[in-house]
């Protein structure tokens, strides 16, 4: 199976930042490794911008084990219904993609 990286760019409705992070880090990752193809995962903040501003605050990087790129999306939204969702995400600004390598892993 390939490792596809599904990317996800979200934040936090206004007022609930703190509420939105807590469901994030605490639930949300752990229940979506626990019912897809999601193998790992891992949120990161923006530290500095250059160029283009970045759409949204938080970054969700999940690597996903499938076969073919076009499974990952059904596969995090198979078993939605069976986590806890959060309504202190904001649902208005937030993107997500599938990424494919194109080519190996340099370094370590």
């Amino acid at each position: 199976m390939a490792r596809q990286l599904f990317m996800v760019l979200s934040e936090a409705v206004e007022g609930r930042e703190d509420e939105y992070n807590e469901w994030y880090e605490n639930t949300h990752l752990d229940e979506v490794i626990g019912t897809s193809a999601v193998v790992s995962a891992q949120r990161f903040e923006l530290a500095a911008e250059k160029g283009a501003a970045a759409p949204n605050r938080y970054l969700a990087v999940y690597e996903v084990e499938v076969d073919d790129p076009g499974e990952v999306f059904p596969s995090i939204e198979a078993k939605g219904e069976e986590r806890n969702n959060s309504d202190a995400i904001n649902r208005e600004t937030i993107g997500a993609w599938v990424w494919t390598p194109i080519g190996p892993k340099h370094g370590g």
